[in-house]
């Protein structure tokens, strides 16, 4: 099926890539970009990179994390507080 003649796509979501400074408070980094993810009506945020090994020393997250890839053998996230896909 062709898509109609007059169809524009939408444009890209803006992109967040917070350092983990900016990332220590993850919902007060939510709070500060709020203005310009309403604009689009989405975002992408891609978290700081993660060790497998872990974070160094940081707390766990607010919220349960999912990563992707490989996993140890119980299931659980290498970076606590949630499960691997």
């Amino acid at each position: 099926m062709e898509p109609p003649e007059d169809f524009l796509p939408p444009p890209e979501c803006p992109v967040f890539e917070p350092s983990w400074a900016e990332f220590s408070d993850p919902l007060g980094y939510i709070a500060k970009i709020r203005p310009i993810a309403e604009k689009s009506g989405i975002c992408k945020i891609r978290p700081p990179a993660v060790s497998i090994l872990g974070r160094g020393g940081w707390p766990p997250p607010p919220f349960p994390l999912e990563v992707e890839g490989p996993c140890p053998a119980g299931g659980e996230s290498p970076l606590g507080g949630g499960v691997c896909l």
